[in-house]
Protein backbone atom coordinates (compact mmCIF):
# COMPACT_ATOMS: atom_id res chain seq x y z
CA UNK A 1 0.00 0.00 0.00
CA UNK A 2 2.84 2.24 0.41
CA UNK A 3 4.99 2.69 -2.85
CA UNK A 4 6.70 6.06 -3.04
CA UNK A 5 5.54 7.33 0.35
CA UNK A 6 8.15 9.19 1.85
CA UNK A 7 11.01 11.19 0.55
CA UNK A 8 12.39 9.59 -2.51
CA UNK A 9 13.99 9.65 -5.76
CA UNK A 10 11.56 7.60 -7.94
CA UNK A 11 9.55 8.58 -11.02
CA UNK A 12 5.75 7.91 -11.50
CA UNK A 13 7.11 4.49 -13.73
CA UNK A 14 9.12 2.85 -10.86
CA UNK A 15 6.38 3.79 -8.55
CA UNK A 16 4.28 2.19 -10.41
CA UNK A 17 5.98 -0.86 -11.25
CA UNK A 18 7.07 -1.03 -7.24
CA UNK A 19 2.96 -1.52 -6.72
CA UNK A 20 2.76 -3.96 -9.04
CA UNK A 21 5.28 -5.76 -7.56
CA UNK A 22 3.98 -5.70 -3.75
CA UNK A 23 0.55 -6.55 -5.57
CA UNK A 24 1.26 -9.74 -7.26
CA UNK A 25 3.76 -11.06 -4.57
CA UNK A 26 0.83 -10.45 -2.19
CA UNK A 27 -0.99 -12.74 -4.63
CA UNK A 28 1.18 -15.19 -4.81
CA UNK A 29 1.54 -15.29 -0.71
CA UNK A 30 -2.36 -16.12 -0.69
CA UNK A 31 -1.94 -18.52 -2.95
CA UNK A 32 0.61 -20.48 -0.98
CA UNK A 33 2.39 -18.92 2.04
CA UNK A 34 5.10 -21.43 1.82
CA UNK A 35 6.99 -20.24 -1.54
CA UNK A 36 9.06 -17.46 -0.93
CA UNK A 37 11.18 -17.07 -3.94
CA UNK A 38 8.01 -16.95 -5.53
CA UNK A 39 6.28 -14.28 -4.35
CA UNK A 40 9.32 -11.93 -4.91
CA UNK A 41 10.31 -13.13 -8.44
CA UNK A 42 6.86 -14.06 -9.69
CA UNK A 43 6.80 -10.34 -11.57
CA UNK A 44 10.17 -10.32 -12.60
CA UNK A 45 9.63 -13.77 -13.73
CA UNK A 46 6.39 -13.24 -15.81
CA UNK A 47 8.22 -10.06 -17.38
CA UNK A 48 10.82 -12.18 -18.69
CA UNK A 49 8.91 -15.00 -20.00
CA UNK A 50 6.66 -12.35 -21.92
CA UNK A 51 9.71 -10.58 -23.74
CA UNK A 52 11.40 -13.71 -24.40
CA UNK A 53 10.56 -15.31 -28.13
CA UNK A 54 10.58 -19.35 -28.78
CA UNK A 55 11.71 -19.86 -32.73
CA UNK A 56 10.79 -16.44 -33.33
CA UNK A 57 7.31 -16.89 -31.92
CA UNK A 58 5.62 -14.49 -29.44
CA UNK A 59 4.55 -15.98 -26.17
CA UNK A 60 0.83 -17.00 -25.77
CA UNK A 61 -1.08 -18.90 -23.29
CA UNK A 62 -2.45 -19.40 -19.26
CA UNK A 63 -0.59 -20.28 -16.06
CA UNK A 64 -2.92 -21.03 -13.49
CA UNK A 65 -1.29 -19.72 -10.30
CA UNK A 66 -2.28 -21.78 -7.29
CA UNK A 67 -0.60 -24.21 -3.94
CA UNK A 68 0.36 -27.42 -5.58
CA UNK A 69 -2.57 -29.60 -4.04
CA UNK A 70 -5.73 -27.43 -4.92
CA UNK A 71 -9.04 -29.05 -4.91
CA UNK A 72 -9.76 -27.48 -8.61
CA UNK A 73 -6.76 -28.14 -10.20
CA UNK A 74 -6.86 -31.34 -12.56
CA UNK A 75 -3.52 -33.01 -13.68
CA UNK A 76 -3.53 -34.08 -17.40
CA UNK A 77 0.74 -33.74 -17.22
CA UNK A 78 2.49 -34.14 -14.51
CA UNK A 79 6.19 -33.13 -14.52
CA UNK A 80 8.31 -35.79 -12.69
CA UNK A 81 10.87 -32.43 -12.23
CA UNK A 82 9.29 -29.54 -11.73
CA UNK A 83 10.50 -26.28 -13.89
CA UNK A 84 11.29 -23.39 -11.87
CA UNK A 85 9.08 -20.18 -12.84
CA UNK A 86 12.30 -18.09 -12.18
CA UNK A 87 14.40 -20.31 -15.70
CA UNK A 88 12.93 -17.76 -18.44
CA UNK A 89 13.70 -19.70 -21.04
CA UNK A 90 12.76 -23.17 -19.64
CA UNK A 91 9.11 -21.77 -18.75
CA UNK A 92 8.88 -20.27 -22.18
CA UNK A 93 9.19 -23.33 -23.98
CA UNK A 94 7.14 -24.80 -21.56
CA UNK A 95 4.21 -22.12 -22.74
CA UNK A 96 4.53 -23.57 -26.11
CA UNK A 97 2.44 -26.35 -24.82
CA UNK A 98 -0.55 -24.97 -23.76
CA UNK A 99 -3.69 -24.83 -26.02
CA UNK A 100 -7.51 -23.70 -25.56
CA UNK A 101 -8.11 -26.10 -23.30
CA UNK A 102 -4.49 -26.88 -20.87
CA UNK A 103 -2.81 -24.33 -18.97
CA UNK A 104 0.07 -24.28 -16.66
CA UNK A 105 0.31 -24.92 -13.37
CA UNK A 106 2.87 -22.87 -11.12
CA UNK A 107 2.60 -21.98 -7.14
CA UNK A 108 4.89 -19.01 -8.33
CA UNK A 109 8.70 -21.13 -7.54
CA UNK A 110 7.68 -24.15 -9.47
CA UNK A 111 5.70 -25.13 -12.90
CA UNK A 112 3.91 -28.40 -12.07
CA UNK A 113 2.14 -29.70 -15.73
CA UNK A 114 -0.41 -28.92 -17.46
CA UNK A 115 -3.80 -28.66 -15.84
CA UNK A 116 -7.72 -27.53 -16.18
CA UNK A 117 -9.64 -25.78 -13.87
CA UNK A 118 -12.57 -27.70 -12.61
CA UNK A 119 -15.00 -26.74 -9.98
CA UNK A 120 -12.96 -23.65 -8.48
CA UNK A 121 -14.85 -21.41 -5.69
CA UNK A 122 -14.57 -17.86 -6.64
CA UNK A 123 -14.93 -16.52 -2.80
CA UNK A 124 -11.48 -18.16 -1.63
CA UNK A 125 -9.89 -15.87 -3.88
CA UNK A 126 -6.53 -18.44 -3.85
CA UNK A 127 -6.73 -19.37 -7.61
CA UNK A 128 -5.10 -16.87 -10.36
CA UNK A 129 -4.59 -17.46 -13.78
CA UNK A 130 -1.38 -15.14 -15.56
CA UNK A 131 -2.48 -14.99 -19.41
CA UNK A 132 0.47 -14.01 -21.94
CA UNK A 133 -1.25 -11.97 -24.78
CA UNK A 134 1.62 -11.38 -26.89
CA UNK A 135 5.01 -9.62 -27.07
CA UNK A 136 6.08 -7.92 -23.76
CA UNK A 137 2.52 -8.18 -22.41
CA UNK A 138 0.23 -10.85 -19.87
CA UNK A 139 -2.11 -9.63 -17.76
CA UNK A 140 -3.01 -11.32 -14.06
CA UNK A 141 -6.86 -12.47 -14.10
CA UNK A 142 -9.00 -13.51 -11.33
CA UNK A 143 -12.68 -15.25 -12.08
CA UNK A 144 -12.44 -13.41 -15.49
CA UNK A 145 -11.66 -10.02 -14.37
CA UNK A 146 -8.24 -8.97 -15.17
CA UNK A 147 -6.85 -7.09 -12.02
CA UNK A 148 -3.59 -5.91 -13.35
CA UNK A 149 -1.78 -5.66 -17.12
CA UNK A 150 1.77 -5.27 -17.54
CA UNK A 151 3.15 -4.20 -20.97
CA UNK A 152 6.95 -3.32 -21.77
CA UNK A 153 7.67 -4.12 -18.01
CA UNK A 154 5.38 -1.42 -17.04
CA UNK A 155 2.29 -2.21 -15.19
CA UNK A 156 -1.29 -0.26 -15.80
CA UNK A 157 -4.84 -1.03 -14.77
CA UNK A 158 -7.22 -2.13 -17.28
CA UNK A 159 -9.98 -0.12 -18.23
CA UNK A 160 -13.52 -1.12 -17.65
CA UNK A 161 -16.07 -1.59 -20.34
CA UNK A 162 -17.77 1.45 -21.80
CA UNK A 163 -20.97 2.76 -20.27
CA UNK A 164 -24.03 1.72 -22.75
CA UNK A 165 -26.50 3.96 -20.79
CA UNK A 166 -24.63 6.66 -21.00
CA UNK A 167 -23.40 6.74 -24.65
CA UNK A 168 -27.48 5.65 -25.19
CA UNK A 169 -28.36 9.37 -23.73
CA UNK A 170 -25.18 11.27 -25.79
CA UNK A 171 -26.22 10.05 -29.14
CA UNK A 172 -29.17 12.03 -29.31
CA UNK A 173 -27.58 14.87 -27.44
CA UNK A 174 -24.89 15.22 -30.26
CA UNK A 175 -26.96 14.62 -33.61
CA UNK A 176 -30.11 15.94 -32.50
CA UNK A 177 -33.54 12.92 -32.93
CA UNK A 178 -32.45 9.70 -32.75
CA UNK A 179 -35.10 6.63 -32.58
CA UNK A 180 -34.25 3.73 -30.41
CA UNK A 181 -33.49 1.31 -33.41
CA UNK A 182 -30.63 4.15 -34.67
CA UNK A 183 -29.15 4.40 -31.25
CA UNK A 184 -29.43 0.16 -30.71
CA UNK A 185 -27.49 -0.08 -33.91
CA UNK A 186 -24.23 2.23 -33.02
CA UNK A 187 -24.39 0.83 -29.53
CA UNK A 188 -24.21 -2.89 -31.07
CA UNK A 189 -21.28 -0.99 -33.60
CA UNK A 190 -19.81 -0.12 -30.23
CA UNK A 191 -19.59 -3.21 -28.10
CA UNK A 192 -18.39 -5.34 -31.63
CA UNK A 193 -15.95 -2.64 -32.22
CA UNK A 194 -14.51 -2.95 -28.58
CA UNK A 195 -13.41 -6.88 -29.06
CA UNK A 196 -10.82 -5.46 -31.92
CA UNK A 197 -7.70 -6.75 -30.04
CA UNK A 198 -5.34 -4.56 -32.19
CA UNK A 199 -7.97 -1.34 -31.80
CA UNK A 200 -9.66 0.94 -34.07
CA UNK A 201 -11.90 3.92 -34.38
CA UNK A 202 -15.49 4.67 -35.74
CA UNK A 203 -16.36 7.52 -36.76
CA UNK A 204 -19.48 8.91 -36.58
CA UNK A 205 -20.62 11.88 -38.08
CA UNK A 206 -23.81 13.59 -40.00
CA UNK A 207 -21.83 14.14 -43.02
CA UNK A 208 -20.19 10.63 -43.21
CA UNK A 209 -21.07 10.53 -46.97
CA UNK A 210 -19.59 14.13 -47.57
CA UNK A 211 -16.46 13.34 -45.62
CA UNK A 212 -15.73 9.96 -47.18
CA UNK A 213 -15.48 11.90 -50.44
CA UNK A 214 -13.78 14.62 -49.02
CA UNK A 215 -11.17 11.87 -47.35
CA UNK A 216 -11.37 9.71 -50.56
CA UNK A 217 -7.65 10.30 -51.04
CA UNK A 218 -6.62 8.69 -47.31
CA UNK A 219 -9.70 6.35 -47.18
CA UNK A 220 -11.32 3.71 -48.88
CA UNK A 221 -14.74 4.48 -49.86
CA UNK A 222 -17.62 2.03 -50.36
CA UNK A 223 -20.90 2.06 -51.41
CA UNK A 224 -22.94 3.07 -48.89
CA UNK A 225 -23.99 -0.20 -46.85
CA UNK A 226 -25.86 -0.52 -43.10
CA UNK A 227 -23.20 -2.30 -41.01
CA UNK A 228 -24.11 -4.94 -38.83
CA UNK A 229 -22.21 -5.97 -35.77
CA UNK A 230 -20.69 -9.07 -38.26
CA UNK A 231 -20.08 -7.17 -41.21
CA UNK A 232 -18.22 -4.81 -38.82
CA UNK A 233 -15.63 -7.71 -37.99
CA UNK A 234 -14.17 -7.68 -41.28
CA UNK A 235 -13.65 -3.98 -41.69
CA UNK A 236 -11.92 -3.28 -38.77
CA UNK A 237 -8.53 -5.32 -38.63
CA UNK A 238 -7.03 -2.83 -41.27
CA UNK A 239 -5.94 0.90 -40.01
CA UNK A 240 -7.74 3.98 -40.29
CA UNK A 241 -11.54 4.91 -39.22
CA UNK A 242 -15.08 3.55 -40.30
CA UNK A 243 -16.93 6.36 -40.99
CA UNK A 244 -21.08 5.72 -40.58
CA UNK A 245 -23.72 8.54 -39.99
CA UNK A 246 -26.07 8.26 -36.67
CA UNK A 247 -28.42 5.45 -38.83
CA UNK A 248 -25.09 3.05 -39.24
CA UNK A 249 -24.69 3.47 -42.37
CA UNK A 250 -21.10 3.11 -43.84
CA UNK A 251 -19.25 5.35 -46.49
CA UNK A 252 -15.59 4.96 -45.74
CA UNK A 253 -13.23 2.30 -43.99
CA UNK A 254 -9.14 2.90 -43.54
CA UNK A 255 -9.72 6.77 -43.53
CA UNK A 256 -6.93 8.42 -42.26
CA UNK A 257 -8.36 11.56 -39.82
CA UNK A 258 -7.30 15.44 -40.26
CA UNK A 259 -7.67 18.26 -38.59
CA UNK A 260 -5.72 21.46 -36.96
CA UNK A 261 -3.56 20.94 -34.14
CA UNK A 262 -4.92 21.77 -30.47
CA UNK A 263 -4.13 22.36 -27.25
CA UNK A 264 -6.30 19.38 -26.15
CA UNK A 265 -4.12 16.76 -27.80
CA UNK A 266 -2.14 13.81 -25.27
CA UNK A 267 1.21 13.21 -25.98
CA UNK A 268 1.12 10.06 -23.61
CA UNK A 269 -1.60 8.79 -26.22
CA UNK A 270 -1.33 7.34 -29.64
CA UNK A 271 -1.78 8.85 -33.00
CA UNK A 272 -5.17 7.32 -33.25
CA UNK A 273 -6.51 8.70 -30.12
CA UNK A 274 -5.02 12.30 -31.40
CA UNK A 275 -5.68 12.40 -34.60
CA UNK A 276 -9.46 11.31 -33.08
CA UNK A 277 -9.21 14.77 -31.03
CA UNK A 278 -7.86 16.81 -33.59
CA UNK A 279 -10.78 16.08 -36.31
CA UNK A 280 -13.69 16.17 -33.80
CA UNK A 281 -12.63 19.66 -31.98
CA UNK A 282 -12.14 21.24 -35.80
CA UNK A 283 -14.95 19.70 -37.74
CA UNK A 284 -17.91 21.52 -39.07
CA UNK A 285 -20.23 18.68 -38.22
CA UNK A 286 -21.36 17.17 -35.46
CA UNK A 287 -19.36 14.24 -34.68
CA UNK A 288 -18.86 11.29 -32.42
CA UNK A 289 -14.83 9.81 -32.64
CA UNK A 290 -14.88 6.11 -30.85
CA UNK A 291 -11.18 5.31 -30.29
CA UNK A 292 -10.10 1.60 -29.24
CA UNK A 293 -7.15 1.28 -27.88
CA UNK A 294 -5.11 -2.06 -28.28
CA UNK A 295 -5.23 -2.69 -24.44
CA UNK A 296 -9.01 -2.86 -24.62
CA UNK A 297 -10.32 0.87 -23.35
CA UNK A 298 -12.68 3.43 -25.58
CA UNK A 299 -12.52 6.76 -25.58
CA UNK A 300 -15.39 9.33 -26.53
CA UNK A 301 -14.51 12.04 -28.36
CA UNK A 302 -16.49 14.33 -27.10
CA UNK A 303 -17.04 12.46 -23.83
CA UNK A 304 -19.73 14.86 -22.83
CA UNK A 305 -20.64 15.94 -19.42
CA UNK A 306 -24.58 15.56 -18.17
CA UNK A 307 -26.72 18.12 -19.01
CA UNK A 308 -28.11 20.37 -16.35
CA UNK A 309 -31.00 22.63 -16.26
CA UNK A 310 -30.45 26.27 -17.05
CA UNK A 311 -32.35 27.36 -14.07
CA UNK A 312 -30.26 26.03 -11.73
CA UNK A 313 -27.59 28.38 -12.44
CA UNK A 314 -30.27 31.06 -12.27
CA UNK A 315 -31.52 30.07 -8.98
CA UNK A 316 -28.08 29.90 -7.30
CA UNK A 317 -27.44 33.42 -9.37
CA UNK A 318 -30.31 34.65 -7.42
CA UNK A 319 -29.72 33.08 -4.09
CA UNK A 320 -26.09 35.04 -4.08
CA UNK A 321 -28.48 38.44 -4.94
CA UNK A 322 -30.52 37.94 -1.83
CA UNK A 323 -27.72 36.92 -0.13
CA UNK A 324 -26.41 41.25 -1.17
CA UNK A 325 -29.79 42.37 0.30
CA UNK A 326 -29.64 40.51 3.65
CA UNK A 327 -28.14 42.02 6.79
CA UNK A 328 -26.39 40.49 7.87
CA UNK A 329 -25.40 37.85 5.24
CA UNK A 330 -25.30 33.89 6.18
CA UNK A 331 -21.76 33.44 5.47
CA UNK A 332 -22.83 29.17 5.56
CA UNK A 333 -25.18 29.97 2.78
CA UNK A 334 -22.53 32.10 0.98
CA UNK A 335 -20.04 29.37 0.89
CA UNK A 336 -22.14 26.47 0.05
CA UNK A 337 -23.74 28.61 -3.20
CA UNK A 338 -20.02 28.99 -4.21
CA UNK A 339 -18.80 25.44 -3.96
CA UNK A 340 -22.36 24.41 -5.95
CA UNK A 341 -20.96 27.05 -8.36
CA UNK A 342 -17.83 26.03 -7.93
CA UNK A 343 -18.46 22.73 -8.98
CA UNK A 344 -20.63 23.51 -11.81
CA UNK A 345 -18.28 26.23 -13.41
CA UNK A 346 -18.10 24.28 -16.47
CA UNK A 347 -21.43 25.00 -17.15
CA UNK A 348 -21.51 28.49 -16.84
CA UNK A 349 -21.82 31.17 -19.91
CA UNK A 350 -19.81 34.77 -19.68
CA UNK A 351 -22.62 36.61 -18.05
CA UNK A 352 -23.55 34.15 -15.30
CA UNK A 353 -19.75 34.52 -14.58
CA UNK A 354 -19.70 38.34 -14.31
CA UNK A 355 -23.17 38.67 -12.80
CA UNK A 356 -21.24 35.43 -10.08
CA UNK A 357 -17.96 37.73 -9.74
CA UNK A 358 -19.89 40.77 -9.05
CA UNK A 359 -21.99 39.84 -6.34
CA UNK A 360 -19.20 37.48 -5.15
CA UNK A 361 -16.93 40.50 -4.52
CA UNK A 362 -20.21 42.45 -3.04
CA UNK A 363 -21.00 39.41 -0.34
CA UNK A 364 -17.12 39.63 0.05
CA UNK A 365 -16.69 42.87 1.40
CA UNK A 366 -19.84 42.75 3.63
CA UNK A 367 -19.15 39.79 5.38
CA UNK A 368 -15.27 41.38 6.01
CA UNK A 369 -17.00 44.39 7.33
CA UNK A 370 -19.42 42.24 9.24
CA UNK A 371 -16.24 40.42 10.91
CA UNK A 372 -13.27 41.52 9.92
CA UNK A 373 -11.39 39.09 12.06
CA UNK A 374 -13.27 36.58 10.12
CA UNK A 375 -11.10 33.70 7.95
CA UNK A 376 -11.80 34.89 4.05
CA UNK A 377 -11.71 32.36 1.35
CA UNK A 378 -9.49 33.37 -2.03
CA UNK A 379 -11.41 32.53 -4.27
CA UNK A 380 -10.38 33.06 -8.17
CA UNK A 381 -12.75 34.84 -11.09
CA UNK A 382 -15.08 32.22 -13.08
CA UNK A 383 -14.28 32.21 -16.81
CA UNK A 384 -16.29 30.35 -19.25
CA UNK A 385 -15.65 27.49 -20.73
CA UNK A 386 -14.74 27.73 -23.64
CA UNK A 387 -16.31 24.00 -24.52
CA UNK A 388 -19.18 25.26 -23.30
CA UNK A 389 -22.62 24.32 -25.17
CA UNK A 390 -25.72 25.36 -24.58
CA UNK A 391 -27.63 23.02 -27.11
CA UNK A 392 -25.23 19.65 -25.55
CA UNK A 393 -25.09 20.82 -21.99
CA UNK A 394 -28.64 22.60 -21.14
CA UNK A 395 -31.54 19.91 -20.62
CA UNK A 396 -34.81 21.02 -22.30
CA UNK A 397 -37.14 22.77 -19.39
CA UNK A 398 -40.06 23.00 -22.14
Amino acid sequence: PNPGFGPSNLNAEEILRDAANKFLKDIAYRVDQNCIDGWHGIFGACTNIAATDYERAEGSGVFILARKDHPAIKHIVKFTAPTKLAVTRASRKLLQLVSKDLALHTDSANVFGLVKEVGYLQEQENLFKIKFIGRHHWEVIHNDQVLIRVKYGQPYLPKPPFNEDKLRKDLPRIFGEMNDRQISRIVLLVCEAEKEQHGTMLLVTKAAKKEAIRLSSQSLPISPKALTSELLRNLTPIDGAVIINPKGTCYAIGAILDGMATANGNPARGARYNSAIRYVKTSKYPCLAIVVSEDGGIDFIPDLKPAIKRTQIENAIDCLEKLVARKPASRKRFNETMEWLNKYRFYLLASHCDKINELRNIIEEKLHAEDPMAIRLLRSDFVPNPDMCTDLYYENEE
